[in-house]
């Protein structure tokens, strides 16, 4: 397209192209945004690092955004009025949705020593967002 830039029908398929490969991936990013299996997250990834707006430790940092997100979606919207039933949810929910999104992080992702600190500086996040949460409630009784 470089070459041919002064041609205005190049021009005009290299904007459409670029419209259709943002739009893809902004499908992409918002399959990650909800439930999503490990095989589709693999697929979803896979198709973003081809896209390649996004440099592998962007990428990374990306996913964990949406997927945290989400996540605490579904920690927000466990209701409050008992505390007995907020903290089996909350804790159920933590087991079965962080389990599960570090388990996608670690099939899609290879770490290394320069990049463990993005997971690791995550995870210490949630578990503060969980005692953070825990700790609220308790009060509120």
């Amino acid at each position: 397209a470089v070459k041919y830039n002064d041609i205005p029908i190049i021009q005009m398929i290299k904007e459409d192209s670029d419209i259709c490969i943002k739009h893809m991936e902004d499908i992409l990013i918002k399959q990650l945004q909800g439930q999503i299996t490990l095989a589709q997250c693999l697929k979803s990834v896979g198709l973003l690092r081809r896209i390649g707006t996004y440099t592998d430790t962007q990428l990374k940092v990306k996913f964990l955004q949406v997927r945290t997100d989400w996540f605490r979606g579904i920690i927000d919207n466990i209701n409050k009025g008992e505390i007995q039933y907020f903290m089996c949810k909350m804790i159920d929910s933590y087991r079965v949705n962080l389990f599960d999104i570090i388990t996608q992080y670690r099939s899609v992702f290879i770490e290394d020593k320069a990049t463990s600190l993005i997971f690791n500086s995550w995870l210490h996040k949630q578990v503060e967002y969980f005692s953070r949460c825990v700790e609220r409630q308790s009060t509120s009784m």
